[in-house]
């Protein structure tokens, strides 16, 4: 038996929603408190339709284009310049202080030393935890010291997340190495269950890519479906319609 090409349609359909990138808004929340609403992702960052699209978030680090680097800087002005080679000890440690005290840090002048650390390759763990931070001191802390990396002002009035998200996939700023391991920190506060996908040694994918789309795990016992989804949810394909081989 195989599965008919509607139901693949569809379940390839659901899991791209899952990963629509969603712009975050608010007051002083971490996500693991208050997640945004069921239509947070119907701010999906966009270009323009006259200029350039910004990558996909096709998961195959192998298979996805690289960003235009010519259109980049005409849209984005030029990336900042990343070292090479392991991240300084001293911004490693700061970096495993932060993440290690999520979701309430305790002291905010880590953040101020990771601004500080002159390595743009921090940003993107700054930005990943901006897609959880809704606002307060946690939020102006990580925007601060996301523009001492960048050299990069964040608008007023626009999504902190998606403006710096779009910023760092535009450049193809690389990730720090270890990236993997801090940003699962994040993800496996708001959903334990994820920890499977960070798993993988060999997986090709591009974490810096890979982001929330707003909705939690469907684990409600099959056939039972009527029932809400508390916090919101992707419906499981349960019992598919099939053909036959």
């Amino acid at each position: 038996m195989r599965i008919s090409k509607t139901s693949l349609r569809l379940g390839g359909l659901l899991i791209a929603l899952a990963l629509i990138i969603a712009a975050c808004g608010g007051d002083d929340t971490f996500t693991t408190v208050d997640p945004p609403p069921a239509d947070d992702t119907a701010e999906a960052t966009q270009a323009p339709a006259d200029e350039p699209a910004a990558p996909s978030t096709d998961l195959s680090a192998d298979e996805a284009e690289p960003p235009n680097p010519v259109a980049a800087e005409s849209r984005f002005g030029p990336a900042p310049v990343s070292p090479d080679g392991p991240l300084d000890t001293s911004l490693a440690a700061d970096l495993d202080e932060l993440f290690d005290s999520l979701p309430r840090p305790d002291d905010l002048d880590v953040i101020d030393r990771i601004g500080a650390s002159g390595d743009p390759r921090a940003a993107w763990l700054l930005t990943d935890i901006l897609r959880f931070v809704r606002g307060g001191e946690l939020g102006t802390g990580l925007i601060d010291a996301w523009e001492s990396l960048t050299g990069v002002s964040i608008p007023s009035g626009v999504s902190p997340w998606g403006f710096t998200t779009d910023h760092m996939i535009a450049w193809d700023v690389p990730a720090p190495p270890g990236y993997i391991n801090w940003k699962r920190q994040i993800f496996e506060l708001v959903e334990p269950r994820w920890a499977p996908l960070f798993d993988d040694p060999d997986a090709t994918v591009d974490w810096r890519w890979v982001s929330w789309g707003g909705v939690r795990i469907d684990d409600r016992p099959v056939g039972q479906t009527n029932v809400g989804c508390p916090e919101g949810c992707i419906p499981a394909l349960n019992d598919p319609a099939l053909t036959p081989a």
